[in-house]
């Protein structure tokens, strides 16, 4: 993402998948932006986070956005 309410840098990241040679994404800590196994946002949960970080970054009310957008959470680390 990019914009006026958009801090720049990475959210999340890769870590060595245990069952072969190959990278898998992980969890994300909502706080920090980092990739964690033990992220308070699940793997599972990273597109919702991506839209509701978007639409935070927009203005729009966490409300409104807990109300259309089930998963995830706002990674308040991307947003301004």
């Amino acid at each position: 993402m990019i914009g006026k309410n958009v801090k720049g840098g990475i959210v999340g990241g890769l870590a060595r998948n245990t069952q072969g040679a190959d990278f898998k994404a992980v969890g994300i800590d909502s706080a920090s932006g980092t990739a964690s196994e033990t992220g308070d946002i699940a793997f599972d949960d990273s597109l919702g986070a991506a839209a509701k970080t978007l639409g935070a970054a927009l203005g729009i009310p966490d409300a409104v956005l807990d109300d259309n957008i089930t998963r995830g959470k706002v990674v308040r680390a991307a947003v301004t």
